[in-house]
Protein backbone atom coordinates (compact mmCIF):
# COMPACT_ATOMS: atom_id res chain seq x y z
CA UNK A 1 0.00 0.00 0.00
CA UNK A 2 1.39 3.43 -0.93
CA UNK A 3 1.79 6.21 1.61
CA UNK A 4 -0.82 8.29 -0.26
CA UNK A 5 -3.51 5.62 -0.15
CA UNK A 6 -2.63 4.92 3.49
CA UNK A 7 -3.00 8.66 4.19
CA UNK A 8 -6.38 8.74 2.44
CA UNK A 9 -7.68 5.68 4.29
CA UNK A 10 -6.40 6.86 7.66
CA UNK A 11 -7.79 10.36 7.15
CA UNK A 12 -11.19 8.95 6.13
CA UNK A 13 -11.22 6.87 9.30
CA UNK A 14 -10.29 9.90 11.39
CA UNK A 15 -13.04 12.00 9.81
CA UNK A 16 -15.60 9.26 10.51
CA UNK A 17 -14.55 8.55 14.08
CA UNK A 18 -13.26 11.76 15.61
CA UNK A 19 -15.62 13.86 17.72
CA UNK A 20 -13.52 16.90 16.72
CA UNK A 21 -13.11 16.10 13.01
CA UNK A 22 -14.07 19.62 11.86
CA UNK A 23 -11.51 21.30 14.13
CA UNK A 24 -8.86 18.76 13.22
CA UNK A 25 -9.45 19.26 9.50
CA UNK A 26 -9.25 23.05 9.81
CA UNK A 27 -5.99 22.72 11.75
CA UNK A 28 -4.58 20.25 9.23
CA UNK A 29 -5.48 22.52 6.31
CA UNK A 30 -3.83 25.49 8.06
CA UNK A 31 -0.69 23.43 8.69
CA UNK A 32 -0.52 22.35 5.03
CA UNK A 33 -0.78 26.02 4.09
CA UNK A 34 1.34 27.68 6.75
CA UNK A 35 4.38 25.42 7.00
CA UNK A 36 5.63 25.93 3.41
CA UNK A 37 4.40 29.53 3.29
CA UNK A 38 6.29 30.50 6.45
CA UNK A 39 9.43 28.76 5.16
CA UNK A 40 9.20 30.97 2.06
CA UNK A 41 8.74 34.09 4.21
CA UNK A 42 11.84 33.12 6.18
CA UNK A 43 13.83 33.02 2.91
CA UNK A 44 13.07 36.75 2.68
CA UNK A 45 14.05 37.35 6.29
CA UNK A 46 10.52 37.41 7.74
CA UNK A 47 9.57 35.28 10.71
CA UNK A 48 5.95 34.14 11.04
CA UNK A 49 4.91 36.92 13.39
CA UNK A 50 6.72 39.57 11.36
CA UNK A 51 4.71 38.51 8.30
CA UNK A 52 1.55 38.57 10.43
CA UNK A 53 2.27 42.15 11.55
CA UNK A 54 2.91 43.31 7.98
CA UNK A 55 -0.18 41.51 6.65
CA UNK A 56 -2.40 43.07 9.28
CA UNK A 57 -1.01 46.58 8.80
CA UNK A 58 -1.23 46.40 5.00
CA UNK A 59 -4.75 44.95 5.00
CA UNK A 60 -6.24 47.01 7.85
CA UNK A 61 -4.07 50.11 8.17
CA UNK A 62 -2.36 51.63 11.22
CA UNK A 63 -2.97 49.66 14.43
CA UNK A 64 -1.47 49.12 17.86
CA UNK A 65 0.37 45.92 18.74
CA UNK A 66 -2.50 45.01 21.07
CA UNK A 67 -4.96 45.26 18.18
CA UNK A 68 -2.72 43.04 16.03
CA UNK A 69 -2.65 40.45 18.83
CA UNK A 70 -6.44 40.54 19.01
CA UNK A 71 -6.87 40.13 15.24
CA UNK A 72 -4.19 37.48 14.76
CA UNK A 73 -4.66 35.52 18.02
CA UNK A 74 -0.86 35.54 18.42
CA UNK A 75 0.80 35.96 21.85
CA UNK A 76 1.66 39.50 22.94
CA UNK A 77 5.36 38.70 23.44
CA UNK A 78 5.61 37.22 19.92
CA UNK A 79 4.00 40.26 18.31
CA UNK A 80 6.15 42.59 20.45
CA UNK A 81 9.33 40.88 19.21
CA UNK A 82 8.09 41.07 15.63
CA UNK A 83 7.24 44.77 15.98
CA UNK A 84 10.69 45.55 17.42
CA UNK A 85 12.43 43.63 14.64
CA UNK A 86 10.38 45.24 11.86
CA UNK A 87 10.89 48.69 13.40
CA UNK A 88 14.65 48.16 13.64
CA UNK A 89 14.71 47.14 9.95
CA UNK A 90 12.60 50.17 8.99
CA UNK A 91 9.69 48.09 7.72
CA UNK A 92 7.23 49.77 10.08
CA UNK A 93 7.06 53.06 11.96
CA UNK A 94 5.88 53.65 15.53
CA UNK A 95 4.08 56.80 16.56
CA UNK A 96 3.59 57.07 20.35
CA UNK A 97 0.02 57.63 21.51
CA UNK A 98 -0.34 61.19 22.80
CA UNK A 99 -2.54 60.12 25.73
CA UNK A 100 -0.90 56.80 26.66
CA UNK A 101 2.86 56.53 26.12
CA UNK A 102 2.67 52.72 26.52
CA UNK A 103 0.82 52.50 23.21
CA UNK A 104 2.14 53.24 19.75
CA UNK A 105 0.38 53.37 16.41
CA UNK A 106 2.17 51.10 13.92
CA UNK A 107 2.28 51.80 10.22
CA UNK A 108 3.94 49.88 7.39
CA UNK A 109 6.69 51.66 5.39
CA UNK A 110 7.37 51.38 1.66
CA UNK A 111 10.19 48.92 2.45
CA UNK A 112 7.85 46.80 4.59
CA UNK A 113 5.11 46.86 1.95
CA UNK A 114 7.56 45.83 -0.77
CA UNK A 115 8.87 42.89 1.27
CA UNK A 116 5.32 41.88 2.19
CA UNK A 117 4.13 41.96 -1.43
CA UNK A 118 7.09 39.84 -2.56
CA UNK A 119 6.31 37.16 0.02
CA UNK A 120 2.54 37.48 -0.42
CA UNK A 121 2.78 36.24 -4.01
CA UNK A 122 3.91 32.83 -2.70
CA UNK A 123 1.08 32.77 -0.12
CA UNK A 124 -1.45 33.49 -2.90
CA UNK A 125 0.10 30.80 -5.09
CA UNK A 126 -0.04 28.29 -2.22
CA UNK A 127 -3.68 29.11 -1.47
CA UNK A 128 -4.62 28.76 -5.15
CA UNK A 129 -3.02 25.31 -5.34
CA UNK A 130 -4.72 24.18 -2.15
CA UNK A 131 -8.17 25.35 -3.29
CA UNK A 132 -7.95 24.00 -6.84
CA UNK A 133 -10.07 20.94 -6.07
CA UNK A 134 -13.01 23.24 -5.28
CA UNK A 135 -15.26 24.94 -7.80
CA UNK A 136 -15.50 28.73 -7.63
CA UNK A 137 -18.92 28.34 -5.96
CA UNK A 138 -17.46 25.96 -3.37
CA UNK A 139 -14.58 28.39 -2.69
CA UNK A 140 -17.04 31.25 -2.11
CA UNK A 141 -19.13 29.00 0.16
CA UNK A 142 -16.05 27.93 2.15
CA UNK A 143 -14.97 31.55 2.58
CA UNK A 144 -18.48 32.62 3.59
CA UNK A 145 -18.69 29.85 6.19
CA UNK A 146 -15.27 30.69 7.64
CA UNK A 147 -16.19 34.39 7.82
CA UNK A 148 -19.45 33.51 9.54
CA UNK A 149 -17.62 31.41 12.15
CA UNK A 150 -14.96 34.07 12.83
CA UNK A 151 -17.43 36.97 12.95
CA UNK A 152 -19.61 34.91 15.30
CA UNK A 153 -16.69 33.94 17.52
CA UNK A 154 -17.40 36.23 20.49
CA UNK A 155 -19.11 33.49 22.60
CA UNK A 156 -16.17 31.05 22.26
CA UNK A 157 -13.22 33.38 21.74
CA UNK A 158 -10.84 33.75 24.68
CA UNK A 159 -9.67 37.37 24.91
Amino acid sequence: MSEESNFDETMAKLMRNSPIASSYLITLWVNFFADPAIKKAEEYGLARDEFTVLLTLVDVGPLTATEICMLSRRPKNSISRAVNSLHNRRMITRTPDATDRRKALLKVTAKGRSTYETVLSFFIQRQTIMLQSLTSTERRTLEALMKKMILGSRPWRTD
